[in-house]
């Protein structure tokens, strides 16, 4: 176990791995005896906001999430900090301020439209004079210091205070700075049949600009037109229950609702604009009414039993942890009888996962993926 201080030791983080380089240097580079408004996006675990916290006592700090998965793991941190704990929140875009301070961090596998849209906002949210606290793992970086100069004209660069962490820039808000609008939503299309539908994307959410070749491969599967096609009609009034689990802008989910119109689909991610899109999707589509959104981190904890499918796009990354929640979300939510419908690069993994939850699990090579599939236990 790592321990880590930061903030004139007021702030102290153990951990296995240690904290995130960028963060690391991030950390680093913030300011003392401030006062004002400060806005710290996506930091991991809220560090960055705890740490001006403690260093600017009279700083209000407001801590800016896109995904539930990092609010979910800054609560848990602030719990232990009660003292210094800032605002935090979860939304699609952050609050426009406007701030004396924003603090971001970023990373050298991140989104560079993302990264861009946000630099491009602190601009805009920043007071005259404001500061831009920002950072990278990459102690070699060239893009994220271009973009912040590009936009604030100059800026001092802090190397992480070892080896192992990135860089940060500080820049400050041009007197007479112009006010970039910068939106990079894009649309995409999707054969379904005789149908091409149009979705709409958002950098930040999985496969922004383009539809994924995995759900590609998934939808023009035959396994899901036959598990769509052996849903039975409503009886007692009731309809049958699709959940569309990691749904990103809400292709698989959408589709199935259009295939299948007596049934009601419910929309899943932890990404607020996968869930701001999914749900723009849904109406543009026609099937809003028929359409149920959760912005969660944890469907079995969130969602009640009852669906007869579950579809899944699984992410890679997480080392597992993340496909294994989205397996014992589908073990909980199927009824008996209930169809799991997935595709994977890694279709070993999940056999042997699966197994342990389902019966007649199965896998079969499409388009350089696997589609793997399984059936409720009774």
């Amino acid at each position: 176990m790592t321990r880590q201080a930061f903030a004139r030791g007021q702030l102290v983080v153990r951990s296995r791995r240690g904290v995130h380089p960028s963060e690391e240097a991030l950390l680093n580079a913030l300011p003392t005896g401030k006062a004002g408004n400060a806005l710290v996006v996506n930091s991991a675990e809220g560090l960055a906001a705890l740490a001006l916290r403690a260093l600017n006592p009279r700083l209000s700090v407001h801590c800016h999430f896109d995904d539930a998965w990092d609010l979910d793991a800054a609560r848990q941190t602030a719990r232990r900090h009660p003292d210094l704990a800032p605002d935090l929140a979860l939304a699609p875009d952050p609050p426009e301020g406007p701030w004396d301070i924003v603090a971001m961090p970023s990373t050298m596998a991140g989104l560079a439209d993302l990264l861009r849209e946000r630099l491009a906002f602190a601009l805009r949210c920043l007071r005259p004079g404001g500061l831009l606290f920002t950072s990278t793992d990459n102690r070699r970086d060239r893009f994220l210091r271009d973009q912040v100069l590009r936009l604030f004209g100059s800026a001092t660069t802090l190397p992480g205070p070892t080896r192992r962490s990135g860089v940060a820039y500080i820049a400050r808000r041009p007197p007479n700075a112009s006010h970039p609008d910068l939106d990079l939503r894009r649309t995409f299309s999707v054969k379904d049949g005789d149908r091409v539908l149009s979705f709409l994307s958002r950098p930040g959410v999985f496969c922004h600009g383009r539809l994924d070749a995995g759900t590609r491969a998934l939808l023009t599967s035959d396994e899901f037109s036959a598990v769509l096609g052996s849903l039975a009609p409503p009886s007692s009034g009731r309809a049958p229950r699709i959940l569309d689990l990691g749904c990103g802008a809400g292709v698989l989910g959408l589709v199935a609702a259009l295939r299948c119109p007596d049934a009601h689909v419910t929309l899943v991610d932890s990404h607020a604009r996968a869930i701001e899109c999914a749900e723009a999707n849904a109406a543009s589509l026609g099937v809003r009414e028929r359409c149920t959104t959760l912005l969660s981190a944890n469907a079995a904890r969130d969602l009640s039993p009852g669906y007869a499918v579950v579809l899944s796009n699984p992410p890679y990354y997480g080392n597992w942890r993340i496909a294994e929640m989205f397996l014992d979300a589908a073990a909980k939510l199927l009824v008996s009888g209930g169809r799991v419908l997935l595709v994977t690069k890694a279709p070993e993994w999940f056999a042997v996962a699966m197994r342990g939850r389902f019966v007649n699990v199965a896998a079969r090579p499409a388009r350089g993926y696997a589609i793997v599939s399984a059936t409720q236990r009774a």
